[in-house]
């Protein structure tokens, strides 16, 4: 029998279908109740649902509910957007870190765990159209102005873009009403300028934009970002601003262009440019969408085990209240919402002491009275990937992945508190890999100020054993670890340096 799912959309996703494809995977592995909210009608929306009505409960988009499920007891899974809680301060995170959390944004992902969160990263690629954007020996730009308010707007376009169009088409179809002219900048110059608005056939929007071979995404940032990357799939040469989730897709002048709004002069492209960048992100997406469709069991698997929440003496009716009315007041209402409701996020989040980075905690090395504040190493392995080890990880580091995590940059700090498990050791033994792409990469190991050697990194998984300092472990210990180089740039924003997959001590 199918688990019965509470789905919690956004109401704006009923004329967008831009969750679509997130409902159709549901909706094969679970029985679907759909309930749709308008954030602007919060205090219409009835919450009255319980654990026995629904096995799981699914909120997309609207992180902010969150706690209102998980104080009703129904193990709940949340599915942000970056676009909507980039800003979102880590309160907002720990109210809900009884939750399990899909993240279709890096940035979100390691900001969630950060706070103490768990976290699945996922990242969706849509089909490849089979019949791509042709070759055209003309630059021919396609942008839906979707917020006129926002810097993004026809002004941006020409300002990035400028007279190197031979034609633009604006559709002016905005997300919010807007009935404000506003006369072509001149940078355009002899561009040929077409419009349209809103289409009742969306083929007709298709036949456009089968006639143009540049894109210009139309927001600052995206939750997902469907509008470019079906862009990319069909073809067209995407630019856009350098923010989640562009720069999570596109590889700056590999697969499209990423630009800053105080760019001081425009990118200089031309059609064949336009048509290579175009290519090698149609065969970006290709690549994607079969890891895409290979994540698919593991996201359902993952949604389908979410644990039941564990809160006591929190009034569900009293959340159900207070976190739409604080919303609906504003950002600044909802953070001072969040800023006074310490006690209560420690009692929706009790492991939050336990679960904290250590990054947030003294830079100075404790005192015996501040034992509580290094976690204790109970076992002679540490195995990196897991929430288990993520609390002795100080600074450096990177989100956990399946069976490591990468040094993001060239400096990685680690802490724990020594244990009777660690008292015979006496040699440590660390196992590491380098990216492909970085060729003669060194790793020094700095036991408590004592450098324990270093090691020459390839790609290939490798183990090297140091035998400890003369004095061993001490009863609180930091091992740092140093890179020689770093790979930075393309569409991965983090400096990956060295992936760690275990330290052994013996």
């Amino acid at each position: 029998m199918k688990r019965r799912i509470l789905y919690i959309g956004h109401a704006f996703h009923l004329r967008t279908r831009s969750n679509r494809f997130m409902l159709d995977i549901l909706e094969k592995a679970f029985d679907v109740t759909l309930v749709y909210v308008d954030p602007d009608k919060l205090h219409e929306t009835n919450f009255d649902v319980s654990a026995a009505d629904y096995d799981i409960a699914v909120v997309y988009q609207l992180d902010f509910l969150a706690p209102i499920f998980l104080a009703k007891g129904l193990p709940t899974v949340v599915i942000p957007m970056f676009d909507g809680s980039e800003h979102m301060p880590e309160g907002h995170w720990q109210m809900a870190n009884q939750a399990r959390f899909v993240a279709f944004s890096r940035h979100l992902h390691v900001k969630i765990q950060r706070a103490g969160g768990t976290s699945l990263l996922v990242k969706y690629f849509p089909k490849v159209s089979p019949n791509p954007v042709r070759r055209m020996n003309s630059l021919n730009g396609f942008f839906w102005e979707r917020r006129p308010d926002s810097p993004i707007n026809t002004q941006m376009v020409a300002r990035v873009i400028g007279n190197q169009l031979d034609k633009l088409h604006i559709h002016q179809a905005p997300d919010i009403p807007w009935t404000t002219e506003t006369a072509l900048p001149p940078q355009f110059g002899n561009t040929e300028i077409s419009t349209s608005q809103w289409f009742e056939n969306a083929s007709e929007l298709d036949d456009i934009m089968s006639q143009s071979n540049v894109y210009f995404a139309p927001r600052l940032s995206e939750g997902i970002g469907m509008g470019f990357l079906e862009a990319m799939a069909s073809g067209m040469m995407v630019i856009a601003h350098d923010a989640s989730t562009h720069n999570e897709y596109i590889a700056n002048w590999q697969s499209g262009i990423l630009y800053t709004l105080g760019i001081d002069g425009p990118p200089h492209v031309n059609w064949e440019l336009a048509y290579e960048l175009g290519m090698n992100g149609r065969q970006s997406v290709a690549d994607g969408r079969n890891a895409w469709l290979a994540q698919i069991p593991e996201m359902i698997d993952w949604i389908e085990t979410t644990p039941a929440p564990d809160i006591a003496e929190v009034n569900a009716s009293m959340l159900a209240n207070e976190i739409p009315k604080a919303y609906l007041a504003g950002f600044g209402s909802y953070l001072q919402f969040l800023r006074r409701s310490t006690p209560l996020i420690h009692k929706m989040s009790p492991a939050l002491d336990e679960k904290r980075s250590l990054a947030q905690r003294p830079a100075t090395f404790p005192d015996d009275d501040e034992a509580g504040l290094v976690p204790r190493l109970s076992t002679t392995v540490m195995g990196f990937g897991t929430s288990e080890t993520r609390p002795f990880l100080v600074s450096g580091w990177s989100h956990d992945e399946a069976g490591f995590v990468w040094m993001d940059g060239t400096v990685g700090v680690i802490r724990f508190a020594n244990s009777a498990e660690l008292s015979t050791s006496t040699c440590m033994t660390v196992t590491c890999h380098a990216p492909q792409s970085i060729v003669g990469q060194k790793l020094a190991v700095v036991l408590n100020g004592s450098l324990c050697g270093s090691i020459d990194v390839g790609d290939a998984t490798q183990s090297t054993t140091f035998p400890l300092p003369e004095e061993g472990l001490r009863k609180f210990n930091e091992i740092r670890l140093f890179a020689g180089q770093a790979l930075t740039g393309g569409a991965d924003p983090r400096a990956l340096s060295v992936a760690i997959t275990s330290i052994i001590f013996e």
